[in-house]
């Protein structure tokens, strides 16, 4: 991937991988059914969606950092949410990553400021960029 390139995109978003996992979550939670959970999580993974990614990147920090950053617990941040969240996660990225195998950059950004991920990021592009 060339960033010099016209045609070249950067496009930073939620993403594939919060896509399922709030899929997995809503199932998992009872909040959507199986069949209804199989037919979403099949469109979140359909092959064409991958073959322009370059890298897929997965922010993550530990329970209290987040609890730090929103500076109170609610619906969604609280211990229990937290976990199912979580885990839901890690099972997303296990599934994509045995689909489709893009490359992945996981941040643990606990101990991090916003200018040191987006430099761990605009680096690994470089890295894409030098293959």
């Amino acid at each position: 991937m060339d960033l010099k390139d016209e045609g070249a995109k950067v496009i930073v978003d939620r993403g594939f991988v919060d896509c399922l996992c709030w899929i997995m979550w809503f199932r998992t939670t009872g909040r959507i059914d199986a069949r209804t959970a199989k037919s979403l999580e099949e469109l979140a993974m359909t092959s064409q969606w991958f073959d322009k990614t370059a890298l897929t990147v997965v922010l993550r920090c530990q329970f209290s950092t987040a609890l730090h950053r929103r500076g109170r617990e609610g619906q969604i941040l609280n211990t229990q949410t937290f976990v199912e969240l979580r885990n839901a996660y890690d099972l997303a990225i296990e599934q994509m990553l045995k689909k489709h195998s893009p490359p992945l950059l996981l941040i643990e950004t606990d101990q991090l400021t916003p200018f040191e991920v987006r430099d761990q990021i605009l680096e690994r592009i470089a890295s894409l960029d030098a293959l």
